[in-house]
């Protein structure tokens, strides 16, 4: 797991320090990434949001390896 104690202030710290990612733009899978799995369109979007929640809920770390894991 990427984050060993997800507390509102672990997680506030791990956003001001730059740890986790603010937004799809920050991920380590881009649409270009994406596109290169096999996703079109709007499976593009939707699995960067899954990507985000996953990383947010501890479910997987922000690298590429990790976040390919989805697909």
């Amino acid at each position: 797991m990427a984050h060993s104690n997800l507390t509102l202030s672990n997680v506030l710290n791990e956003f001001k320090n730059g740890t986790m990612p603010k937004s799809v733009n920050e991920l380590a899978l881009n649409g270009k990434d994406l596109m290169g799995l096999g996703l079109i369109g709007k499976q593009i979007g939707d699995a960067q949001k899954l990507m985000l929640n996953s990383v947010f809920t501890e479910e997987l770390v922000n690298t590429q390896e990790s976040l390919e894991s989805l697909f």
